[in-house]
């Protein structure tokens, strides 16, 4: 893993971020692929995490993305194909502007369309996205060639994003590629997301979605949190024999210490709260904590086989008690 912080100040802030990601990306083996811009402004950079490296076996595909504006923030994507001729990102995690129009491919579970998603585009629906609303602003970022972590210091709406390969719950026959795109930090990554139940955040979606999937973009969706906003806490391991498939699930007693955060699939949620027959999966290297510090503060944490993990606060809730943690080393 590696360790990135970086300032932004002024007002080209997505233009400096995008630039900066590259050289946290490059520098961590993801191999740079090309760029896209359009007539309006607006530009993506793509990233490949080669087989060769990766924890999947499988090539896969992260998107930047900004608009011509100066005074927005920076767009992610997720995407197992890259279609270099028409610059379009193929069997990719979907969000809103898949509401209709496109199948699923019955041999791998992916999102299957005529046309793929552009990224020659004068706009592009998040699935996850950092923002710029303080000046100056601290970016930190965790990445390896499995995943991208990106959070900061912002105390409005950073947002703490997670791309990349996850610990899956279900047998690796089920769900062999895991890969994930996910906003930490309230309803972030779905714009108008489908009402499945009020008490839930949606927070971004996967490329597949196992065991027969109808062609609904709703099912690759995935969900984070219980409650409205940031005052409410992620879903995390709560009992050290509630899994025993993915090692370093839970540290300490509630209430916790520290311990991962895990999320659901959205594809047939019942009606309440019981969530059980869709646990999909838990995000690598990210935890939740419970005490009242300020984003940008260092956390030390002890884990199973006391190893001693030092963690960058990203984000909080709105009783100053972090949501998420991101580790620096």
């Amino acid at each position: 893993m590696g360790f990135f912080s970086a300032s932004f100040s002024g007002t080209s802030y997505p233009v400096n971020f995008m630039s900066t990601l590259d050289t946290w990306l490059t520098s961590s083996s993801w191999q740079f692929v090309e760029s896209v811009g359009t007539a309006t402004g607006s530009f993506a950079n793509v990233y490949k995490s080669s087989s060769a490296l990766n924890s999947v076996a499988k090539d896969f595909y992260i998107a930047t993305y900004r608009t011509a504006s100066v005074s927005v923030g920076v767009t992610f994507r997720l995407f197992e194909q890259w279609d270099a001729t028409n610059k379009r990102a193929l069997k990719y995690a979907p969000s809103v502007e898949s509401a209709s129009g496109f199948t699923v491919n019955p041999i791998d579970n992916t999102v299957t369309d005529a046309t793929g998603l552009s990224l020659n585009s004068a706009s592009l629906f998040p699935n996850s996205f950092t923002s710029y609303t303080i000046n100056p602003q601290t970016v930190y970022g965790d990445i390896d060639i499995n995943r991208m972590i990106v959070g900061s210091n912002n105390t409005s709406a950073g947002f703490t994003n997670y791309i990349g390969v996850y610990d899956t719950l279900l047998p690796p026959s089920i769900d062999p590629v895991p890969l994930v795109i996910s906003s930490f930090g309230g309803n972030t990554g779905i714009s108008a997301a489908p009402t499945v139940n009020s008490s839930l955040i949606h927070g971004g979606a996967s490329t597949r979605e196992p065991t027969t999937p109808t062609a609904s973009y709703g099912n690759f969706l995935i969900c984070t949190y219980v409650g409205s906003g940031l005052s409410n806490s992620p879903y995390v391991i709560s009992s050290t024999n509630e899994f025993n498939t993915v090692g370093s699930l839970y540290r300490g007693s509630q209430p916790y210490t520290a311990a991962r955060i895990m999320f659901y699939s959205l594809r047939n949620i019942p009606t309440g709260m019981n969530f059980t027959s869709n646990y999909r999966g838990v995000f690598k290297d990210v935890l939740t904590f419970n005490n009242t510090v300020a984003r940008g503060d260092t956390i030390a944490v002890t884990d199973e086989s006391a190893s001693v993990r030092n963690y960058i606060v990203t984000e909080i809730n709105s009783s100053s008690k972090p949501n998420v943690i991101i580790r620096t080393s």
